[in-house]
C-alpha cells in the first residue's frame, strides 16, 4: 500500500497535474475545493500530510514557478477587463515561440506556413 501511495504521489498526483486540471476546469475547480478533497482523503483532518492529493501550497508554488518561466519565454502582463482578469502578451513573440517549438522557423522563412 505504501509503495502504491508513493507511486501515485510521484506520477499521478503531482502539483503541476493538479494545476492543469484546475486551469482546464474553467472555474469549476479551485484551490479551496482541492483542500476539501484533501480533507476527505485525510478523514476530516484539516492538516493532513500523508495523502496523495498535493496541498494547496505546493500547487500555488508550482503555479508561480510555471508563471515565472512562461514570462521569460513570452512576457505577459495581467489586466482587469469588464469580463474579468486577463493577460496581454506579444502575439508575434508567442507565434515565434510556437514555430520554434514545432521546428517551423526555418520552413516559414522559405515558404508560407498556415495556422488553423
Amino acid at each position: 500500500m505504501a509503495n502504491s501511495k508513493a507511486w501515485l504521489q510521484k506520477n499521478d498526483f503531482v502539483p503541476w497535474k493538479s494545476l492543469k486540471t484546475i486551469d482546464l476546469s474553467s472555474g469549476s475547480l479551485n484551490y479551496k475545493e482541492m483542500e476539501v478533497l484533501r480533507q476527505v482523503e485525510g478523514e476530516g483532518k484539516k492538516y493532513y500530510h500523508d495523502g496523495v492529493i498535493p496541498c494547496t501550497a505546493d500547487i500555488k508554488y508550482t503555479s508561480k514557478t510555471i508563471e515565472n518561466k512562461a514570462n521569460v519565454i513570452v512576457p505577459f502582463m495581467e489586466f482587469q477587463s469588464e469580463r474579468g482578469k486577463g493577460i496581454r502578451f506579444s502575439e508575434a513573440r508567442a507565434i515565434c515561440t510556437v514555430f520554434d517549438a514545432f521546428a517551423l522557423t526555418e520552413k516559414a522563412k522559405r515558404q508560407i506556413v498556415s495556422i488553423y
